[in-house]
């Protein structure tokens, strides 16, 4: 096999493999057609702000000896607790204008505040009013704006957190209204037909500023019945993010702050993990019925500490929006290597094609010519070879052809 011919067969391999690491990804740990990414934020809503005005901060509740039976928990120690808001430069329940709520999940019932109790998953409030219950002990609520497509307002000072006992001031709050934290927001429940295609990862932040060398926000994101599919983006910007391509399962998903050597900061708020379900398969893209037609409702879970809020928010379907950027350098460097290793075959072919017609670049000991002139070569090195031609007929070059000429070797 001449070097031509080797040259070809090997730039041929080159840019098989390099199809196929680009058609799969080249090989990225979160492969497999699922891709976590940035987009743009919203545009900015300056003047929302949410403030908790019942309870008070620093507030004890006293006990409430009549719990009505469907509060109880399985303590049966549960009670309600009425929680007021005060809404202010965010209009509830109307529609958040802009294109992204044209692209991704959007609720009809419009904007509302979501409501957060001791970390636990987020209720959707869409009026001034919402009732907890709650076990004795210290509690924290947080609250801040969302858009109609759950978007959180990323305003500063547009949240409200309030600390508060119920029953005795004993305990430790578990989170400080001073300490750095990252309030999980999104993704939640259940994601079906058209809204699994792009799931929007969504967080606040308190006493935090990303950036390098500050605060990162990290999702990961872990298939239950196979684990070995985990997805993980590291964020350096408060903006929100997307999981693109998910397959049907269902999925922990976790948020933590890392400080600036990666370490999880402490504090019960920056390291959370919630549950979802993912349903790709057609007829999936049922919405929910909402629960109520008010903001207080009566839905109670047996927990040690559970919101009862009467709303369930009824999805559409969901469209990665925004620009998005992606964050990964290791993915991009691997799609660089990719792209690398493939124009390095596609050019290793065209040399081979290009020596294959004119010879050059051969290992040779013995080269025929035209006119039946050997010559042998006995040094390694490269050479350039031309013929001398004869003109039997003589004149001005007319009927020159290969014949007893000499053949010339230079080195």
């Amino acid at each position: 096999m001449t070097f031509a011919e080797r040259g070809a067969v090997v730039a041929a391999a080159l840019i098989t493999i390099a199809s196929l690491m680009l058609a799969t990804g080249c090989g990225d740990e979160n492969g497999r057609g699922a891709v976590l990414y940035t987009a743009e934020r919203s545009p900015a809503i300056p003047a929302a702000r949410v403030d908790i005005t019942l309870p008070a901060a620093g507030q004890v509740l006293p006990r409430d000896r009549s719990v009505s039976p469907e509060l109880e928990g399985e303590s049966g120690e549960l009670q309600s607790v009425s929680v007021e808001l005060d809404v202010s430069g965010f209009e509830l329940g109307a529609r958040t204008r802009t294109p992204r709520a044209d692209g991704i999940a959007d609720s009809r019932n419009g904007q509302h505040v979501h409501l957060i109790v001791d970390n636990r998953p987020y209720v959707a409030v869409y009026g001034t009013e919402a009732d907890v219950a709650l076990a004795p002990g210290p509690h924290t609520l947080f609250a801040f704006p969302g858009r109609s497509y759950h978007e959180s307002v990323k305003t500063p000072g547009a949240a409200s957190l309030v600390n508060f006992h119920v029953g005795e001031a004993s305990g430790e709050f578990s989170l400080d209204a001073d300490a750095p934290a990252i309030i999980y927001s999104r993704p939640k429940g259940t994601y079906s037909g058209a809204d699994a295609g792009d799931i929007m990862l969504d967080f606040y932040l308190s006493n935090v500023e990303l950036g390098p060398g500050k605060y990162t926000a990290r999702y990961t994101i872990v298939k239950k019945e196979d684990p070995d599919r985990r997805y993980t983006i590291d964020m350096n910007e408060w903006v929100p993010a997307f999981a693109s391509g998910l397959e049907s399962g269902t999925y922990s998903v976790t948020l933590e702050l890392l400080d600036g050597d990666g370490e999880i900061v402490p504090g019960e708020w920056n390291s959370t993990t919630r549950e979802i379900v993912v349903e790709t398969g057609e007829g999936g893209n049922q919405p929910l019925r909402a629960a109520g037609k008010s903001s207080r409702g009566t839905l109670a879970t047996p927990a040690p500490c559970s919101i009862i809020s009467g709303f369930r928010v009824p999805r559409r379907g969901v469209r990665a929006g925004g620009d998005s950027r992606m964050e990964d350098g290791k993915k991009k460097r691997i799609y660089i290597l990719c792209v690398v290793v493939f124009f390095a075959g596609v050019g290793l072919f065209a040399s081979s094609v290009v020596k294959s017609f004119t010879g050059l670049g051969d290992t040779l000991s013995e080269y025929e010519f035209p006119g039946e002139h050997p010559v042998r070569l006995s040094e390694k090195g490269l050479y350039s070879i031309y013929h001398q031609y004869e003109n039997p007929g003589g004149g001005d070059g007319e009927g020159l052809s290969p014949g007893d000429g000499s053949i010339v070797v230079s080195l």
